[in-house]
C-alpha cells in the first residue's frame, strides 16, 4: 500500500536519499527552484528539474560513486588482505531480502568496510515498487552502472590488472540493486560486455517482463555465455511481448519461445546468421505477431511467403529477400509497413498489400508507375536507382506523402519533389541531381514545401544551394551532411528574414564554412532551438576552436537549455 502512489514513492526515495547522503541540501534547493520557476519567461532557459528527475538522478549518482569506490578497492588492495577467502556476506541474503531474488544457496563477496555501503544500496529497491517506479529506476541505474563498468576497465588498465575475481563479484553485486523481480522492461543496447553478461544472469527471475532488447556482442566467449543464458531463460519469460536479438540469435532460441512467448508481438533477429529455415515453423506460432524483421537472416525467399500467409496480424514486416510477396496464396494481406530489396514486381504488391502506409526499396529495377494505386502510401524511401522510377508517382500521388526518403538515387530533379506539397520529412542521401540549368529554382519560393519540419541532406554540390533551403519555413531540425557549398550567408539569410522561428535541432557535419558567429546569430534568433551539433572541426584554426568552448560554456553559464555536440579533439 506505501508504494502503490507512484509520486508518494519518488518523494519518499528522494528525501530519504537527500537525508542520508546530501543532508538535505537538494531537496531545498528543488524547493526553492520550485518557487523561481514562475519568474523565466524565456523558452529557452534551462527549468528546474522535477522531483522525480531530482530522486532518480540522485540515486545513479550514489550507486555509480559507491560503485567506482569499491571497484578501487578491489583492484587496488592485496589480495592477501581482501581476497576471496577474506571477503563477508554484506547482511542476509536469503530469498527475503534484497528484492527476494538472490537465493539461499548464492553467495556474495563484498569486502568487510563497504558493507554500510551496500546497505543502502539495497533501500533504494524494495520488493513492493510498483513497475512504473522499478522501470524508471532501473534505467536509470543500468546508465550508471554502465559507467562503473567502464570506469572498471579503466582502473584496470592503469593499474594492468587484466582480471580480477573482486571486481567481477562486485560487479554481479552491483547488479542486484538494477535487477527488480517486477522488471517488465530491459534494455542492453549500451552496456559492456560483461555487464549484459551480468544482468542475463537473471533474466529468469524477471517473470514479469514484457520487453527485452539485447544487443550484439562482439567478444565471442561472453557471446556464446548470453547465448546460453537467453537460451535457458527464455521457457521463464512468458509474458514478453517485445524481444531484439540482433546479430546473435539461433534457431534453438526462437524454438523455445514459440512454446513459451506465445503474447510475443515484435520480433527483431536481423542479421542473426545462424537463423535458418529452421525458424519458420517456429515464427508461425506467434500468431500475435505484428513486427518482424528477419532483415540478413538466412530464412529464403520461400518461406518469407509462407511467414505472410500465416502470421495473421502481421502488419510491419522486414526482409531482404526480393519479391517475396510472389509466393503469397493469399489475395490480400494486412500489411502496413514493408521493407525490402531488388524490388522488380510492383503490380504484384499494389495487389497482395493494398493497405500499405509506408514502403521501403532497396534496389529497384522497375518503374513504380503502378503505385500510385496504394491510395493509403504516406512514407516512401527508395535506394540504389535512377530518379525517373517514381517521377510519375511523385507527380501523380505526390500531394499525399508526408516521408520522402532518396538514398543513392541518381538525376534527382528537385520539380517532381515539389509536388509533395504535404510532407514532413524529406532525406536526401548521397543523391546526384541534374543540372543547375534544368533545375527550377525560380520556382520554389511559390511551391515550398509549407509542412516540412526535418530535412536532412547528405552530400549536395549544386551551386543554388541557398535557393533550397530559402524553400522551407516550418523546419525543426535540419541536418546537414558533406554540403561543401553551405555558406554563412546562406544561414544568415533564413534567420533574418524569420524563416527558422520553429528550429529546434541543427547539425553542420562538413558543411563549407560555418563559423562561431553564424552559429551565435542562429542561438540568438531562434527562440525554440534545443541543440547544435557542430562536427568535423579537427581543420578550424586555434583561436575558432576556442571560440567554440567559449560559446560552449557561455551557454552552460548563462543558463540557455541549448546542447552544443563538437568534435573537441581529433579521433586517430
Amino acid at each position: 500500500m506505501y508504494w502503490e502512489n507512484n509520486e508518494c514513492a519518488f518523494e519518499t526515495l528522494f528525501k530519504y536519499f537527500s537525508a542520508k547522503t546530501l543532508g538535505g541540501r537538494l531537496a531545498t534547493l528543488h524547493f526553492q527552484c520550485e518557487h523561481e520557476v514562475t519568474r523565466l519567461r524565456m523558452p529557452r532557459y534551462r527549468q528546474p528539474s522535477s522531483l522525480t528527475q531530482l530522486a532518480l538522478r540522485s540515486v545513479a549518482d550514489f550507486v555509480r560513486h559507491i560503485g567506482q569506490q569499491l571497484l578501487e578497492m578491489a583492484v587496488y588492495t592485496p589480495t592477501q588482505k581482501y581476497g576471496r577467502k577474506n571477503f563477508l556476506y554484506a547482511g542476509d541474503m536469503s530469498t527475503n531480502t534484497l528484492h527476494g531474488i538472490r537465493e539461499s544457496s548464492e553467495l556474495l563477496f563484498v569486502p568487510q568496510t563497504s558493507n554500510y555501503s551496500w546497505e543502502a544500496l539495497q533501500q533504494f529497491l524494495q520488493p513492493g515498487l510498483p513497475q512504473t517506479l522499478a522501470i524508471k529506476v532501473a534505467s536509470y541505474l543500468v546508465d550508471a552502472l554502465a559507467h562503473v563498468m567502464k570506469q572498471y576497465e579503466h582502473i584496470c588498465y592503469c593499474a594492468e590488472v587484466i582480471d580480477h575475481d573482486g571486481g567481477v563479484d562486485i560487479i554481479e553485486m552491483l547488479v542486484l540493486t538494477v535487477v527488480h523481480p517486477r522488471l517488465s522492461e530491459l534494455v542492453l543496447y549500451h552496456c559492456p560486455d560483461h555487464l549484459c553478461l551480468a544482468l542475463c544472469k537473471h533474466l529468469h527471475r524477471l517473470t514479469e517482463l514484457k520487453v527485452l532488447k539485447l544487443r550484439a556482442i562482439p567478444t565471442k566467449s561472453i557471446k556464446l555465455a548470453v547465448r546460453d543464458l537467453v537460451r535457458s531463460s527464455v521457457s521463464s519469460l512468458r509474458n514478453l511481448v517485445v524481444f531484439v536479438y540482433d546479430k546473435n540469435c539461433i534457431d534453438s532460441i526462437l524454438e523455445v519461445m514459440s512454446e513459451n512467448c506465445l503474447h510475443l508481438e515484435y520480433l527483431s533477429v536481423r542479421f542473426s546468421k545462424k537463423v535458418t529455415d529452421q525458424s519458420v515453423n517456429s515464427i508461425k506460432k506467434f500468431q500475435n505477431l505484428r513486427t518482424l524483421n528477419i532483415w540478413g537472416t538466412f530464412i529464403t525467399q520461400h518461406n518469407c511467403s509462407q511467414l505472410l500467409d500465416m502470421l495473421l496480424k502481421l502488419e510491419n514486416f522486414v526482409s531482404d529477400q526480393e519479391d517475396i510477396v510472389q509466393g503469397v496464396t493469399k489475395c490480400t494481406l494486412g500489411l502496413k509497413s514493408l521493407i525490402t530489396t531488388n524490388f522488380t514486381s510492383p503490380r504484384l504488391l499494389v495487389t497482395v498489400c493494398p493497405h500499405l502506409t509506408h514502403l521501403t526499396l532497396h534496389g529497384v529495377h522497375c518503374s513504380l508507375n503502378q503505385l500510385t494505386a496504394l491510395s493509403r502510401l504516406q512514407e516512401l524511401a527508395v535506394s540504389n536507382c535512377d530518379f525517373s522510377v517514381i517521377e510519375t508517382f511523385l507527380f501523380s500521388r505526390g500531394e499525399q506523402l508526408v516521408l520522402l526518403k532518396l538514398k543513392e538515387v541518381s538525376a534527382v530533379n528537385i520539380k517532381f519533389i515539389t509536388y509533395c506539397a504535404q510532407l514532413e520529412t524529406l532525406n536526401l542521401s548521397v543523391c546526384s541531381y541534374v543540372s543547375d540549368r534544368d533545375m527550377p529554382f525560380g520556382d520554389l519560393s511559390s511551391l515550398h514545401y509549407e509542412n516540412l519540419q526535418h530535412l536532412t541532406i547528405r552530400g549536395y554540390h549544386l551551386r543554388n544551394f541557398d535557393i533550397l533551403l530559402s524553400a522551407y519555413r516550418k523546419l525543426k531540425t535540419l541536418n546537414l551532411l558533406q554540403v561543401p557549398v553551405l555558406r554563412n550567408k546562406v544561414i544568415v539569410d533564413a534567420v533574418t528574414v524569420g524563416k527558422w522561428q520553429q528550429l529546434e535541432v541543427v547539425s553542420f557535419n562538413e558543411c563549407g564554412c560555418v563559423n562561431v558567429e553564424t552559429l551565435k546569430l542562429l542561438i540568438h534568433s531562434c527562440c525554440n532551438l534545443r541543440k547544435i551539433v557542430y562536427l568535423g572541426i579537427e581543420n578550424l584554426a586555434r583561436s575558432e576552436l576556442q571560440e567554440l568552448f567559449i560559446l560552449e560554456q557561455n551557454l552552460k553559464k548563462n543558463n540557455l537549455d541549448i546542447e552544443m555536440v563538437f568534435q573537441k579533439e581529433t579521433t586517430p
